[in-house]
């Protein structure tokens, strides 16, 4: 069996696949800040004008570091479609973590998210599975809709389990 999990510096990320773009975007979120390059991911600091002086290179390493974080990040048939962006893009997270979004974040779409809260209604508990367990995958799948028009109440939630 093979694993879907990668050890990063400082956490263990569950490789991006299909179903799971938010969880891994949050846990992805986590890493980035931690090394300093969340806010180029989101373009909130820039490249400076400078590209000889000391925050250039340290920009630039930062920057190199969140792309191959990412790309460590995601299954290989995931590698695969980011392979298809010219290399000035690859090479460039912020680009790249907006692709992924753009590929994977169903929860964008008006089908995606009907997909979402079916998921969400026809879940079940497993044999062998403990109430915690069923209860944290009820509230995974409820993080996926959050802030979108049919984004899942706490009453929802009760329901569900009741």
């Amino acid at each position: 069996m093979t694993s879907t999990r990668q050890t990063v510096k400082f956490e263990v990320a569950e490789l991006l696949n299909a179903r799971n773009y938010h969880s891994w975007k949050n846990d992805m979120r986590g890493v980035l800040t931690a090394e300093g390059a969340f806010k180029i991911i989101t373009r909130k600091e820039t490249p400076p004008n400078s590209e000889n002086s000391a925050t250039a290179r340290d920009f630039y390493r930062r920057a190199d570091q969140a792309a191959s974080m990412i790309y460590l990040s995601v299954e290989p048939t995931i590698r695969t479609v980011m392979s298809s962006l010219p290399e000035n893009e690859i090479n460039d997270p912020a680009r790249v973590w907006e692709f992924l979004r753009q590929k994977y974040d169903s929860a964008s779409l008006k089908s995606g998210r009907n997909d979402i809260t079916n998921r969400f209604h026809t879940s079940t508990m497993k044999p062998g599975t403990s109430v915690a367990e069923y209860i944290s995958c009820l509230l995974a799948i409820r993080q996926e809709l959050a802030g979108t028009e049919e984004a899942i109440s706490d009453t929802t939630v009760v329901c569900h389990l009741l």
